[in-house]
């Protein structure tokens, strides 16, 4: 941070160098969007506060150096120097949309949530229902809260009737890969913590487990890589750290996965196996019973696309139990499924509700 500070200190000195000629405040602004869009972000800040020199009274300059400052680390007096930048901007202009979501985004960032949604309401009505901040509020109400760069840092759980039940909050190191996951309950007490660990090459090596109903964290898992960075295998553990089960994984010469086999640990078995085609959609699984005998199979059909549109279920003798036709729209979203018994009657179908449906 001092760094940054420095240099953008020897720029504003350079530009009052006499002898040279004096570049205009949009030419400055210009050239901090450049930097900010290559990623430039030491420079982009340079550009922007010359800008901002130039012409303090520009609220997008203000915005511009906010967001180089976000893209340039998560250091607490970054945040706090970026949100003074969009408080800055907002000063300047209270309709300035992208300064609202500036504001948002290190509130989401420092786990401010509700000051997070409190500032977009705010904004929604001074910008006269931008359509970004709309989207952003409704992004937070519907459970799943992301910053700026596409990073989740909260998900939230509800129950059939729509009460907040669990809440995963997830922190980021400044690589900008997920760092930890911690859990709550409803009330906001912790029930699970995991700190992750990665590779050299920045694999995430023990993706978490949990409860769908509860939210609390009950396993892990962990990854190991072939030297073409392939998983081949993956190995499940409890909460007390008890290998559970494992699953081996094999890839084709073109890289693609043609069997996977699953191991109860526990009762030292194989589980079932699973087959591929050549691009990698499975084909068919085969599983077992505790006695090791064949207890059954499923075969799985897919469309052109490699949406799996048709799970059928048989007993060890090859008789058909029961299908499922999954569904999609025109753009490849999943829609919808439907469960037939063995003679083909619908036993009963799910739907998801889309936008626009009526």
């Amino acid at each position: 941070m001092k760094r940054i500070f420095l240099l953008v200190l020897s720029l504003v000195l350079l530009l009052g160098a006499c002898g040279q000629k004096s570049p205009t405040w949009q030419e400055q602004y210009d050239l901090g969007i450049r930097y900010l869009s290559e990623g430039n972000y030491e420079e982009a800040i340079i550009a922007f506060t010359a800008a901002i020199e130039i012409d303090p009274k520009q609220a997008p300059a203000f915005v511009g150096r906010g967001d180089a400052y976000v893209g340039s680390g998560e250091a607490e007096e970054i945040l706090e120097a970026a949100l003074a930048d969009y408080e800055a901007a907002l000063a300047l202009d209270e309709a300035d949309a992208a300064a609202w979501l500036g504001k948002a985004d290190i509130l989401i960032r420092q786990g401010k949530y509700d000051e997070a949604a409190e500032a977009l309401e705010e904004g929604l009505e001074k910008s006269g229902s931008d359509q970004t901040i709309a989207d952003k509020l409704a992004e937070i109400r519907e459970g799943k809260i992301t910053d700026s760069s596409g990073h989740v840092r909260r998900k939230d759980g509800y129950d059939s009737s729509g009460t907040l039940v669990w809440y995963h909050v997830y922190e980021y190191n400044e690589e900008g890969k997920r760092s930890s996951i911690t859990s709550y309950n409803a009330q906001g007490v912790q029930t699970g913590h995991m700190e992750y660990i990665r590779d050299e090459e920045g694999r995430m090596l023990n993706p978490e487990t949990y409860n769908a109903e509860t939210g609390e964290l009950n396993g892990y898992g962990e990854l190991e890589y072939n030297k073409e960075g392939q998983n081949v295998k993956y190995s499940y553990y409890t909460r007390e750290g008890i290998l559970a089960w494992y699953e081996t994984r094999e890839y084709g010469s073109n890289g693609k996965l043609v069997r996977s086999e699953r191991y109860n640990a526990i009762e030292n078995r194989i589980d079932d196996y699973t087959e591929y085609d050549d691009q990698g959609n499975r084909t068919k699984c085969t599983f077992f019973t505790s006695d090791g005998n064949i207890g059954g199979y499923h075969n799985y059909e897919h469309d052109s696309a490699g949406h799996e549109i048709k799970d059928s279920q048989y007993d060890a003798n090859g008789k058909l139990i029961a299908y499922h036709v999954y569904l999609y729209d025109e753009n490849g979203e999943f829609i919808g499924s439907e469960t037939y018994d063995g003679d083909g009657s619908l036993q009963y179908s799910t739907g998801i509700e889309r936008e626009g449906s009526t």
